[in-house]
């Protein structure tokens, strides 16, 4: 005997669930909330999305799979590898200084250790470390194109921009003004001259 079929569309509520996620962290973000914003009841999404912590797991698969699917985009771009990294770092200057802003999910998760052990937080550490990989190898490709500065390390390039994205979504979460998010962005994209 089947059961009776879903009710909602699964990739709809687990996108509301990702918004509530952001909005609220792990912790602050209530069952009551999740179930209102992604319009289901509790029996619903345990069926389809077990616990708290699997939704979680789940909102922030479909996150890192967007971002990593933009940032990918952006630094497999033909021509200089050097550029393909100050346009990803202009689309972070750009993202960050919208109003409303609520910061990357992934460094959110990190910072606010969000369950240290759990899913989620590995699949964020899981993408961030992926994420300085892939500037590691732009920045070595672009030393191997002759565009590096002189004496910029390919690994430590990396991980400075890693973490210049860490500090901007710390920053653009609580408030920071969009001139002093613009000029950690340009600071920093001073070192790639």
């Amino acid at each position: 005997m089947q059961g009776r079929p879903r009710q909602f569309d699964k990739d709809e509520a687990l996108e509301a669930a990702m918004r509530v996620f952001w909005d609220r962290g792990f912790h602050g973000a209530t069952c009551g909330e999740l179930l209102s914003e992604m319009g289901i009841n509790a029996g619903s999404m345990y069926a389809a999305f077990g616990d708290k912590e699997s939704l979680f797991a789940q909102a922030m698969r479909l996150y890192v799979d967007e971002v990593t699917t933009r940032t990918g985009d952006i630094l497999s771009k033909p021509g200089s590898p050097l550029q393909n990294v100050r346009d990803l770092v202009g689309v972070w200057r750009q993202k960050f200084t919208e109003p409303g802003n609520r910061g990357c999910l992934i460094c959110l998760a990190l910072v606010n250790g969000e369950g240290a052990d759990c899913e989620a937080v590995c699949i964020a550490r899981s993408a961030r470390d992926s994420l300085t990989k892939r500037l590691e190898q732009c920045f070595r490709e672009a030393g191997e194109q002759g565009e590096l500065p002189e004496g910029l390390d390919p690994l430590g390039a990396a991980l400075f921009f890693a973490n210049m994205l860490q500090g901007l979504s710390v920053m653009a979460r609580n408030g920071a003004k969009p001139r002093d998010l613009r000029a950690v962005v340009d600071t920093s994209l001073r070192l790639l001259d």
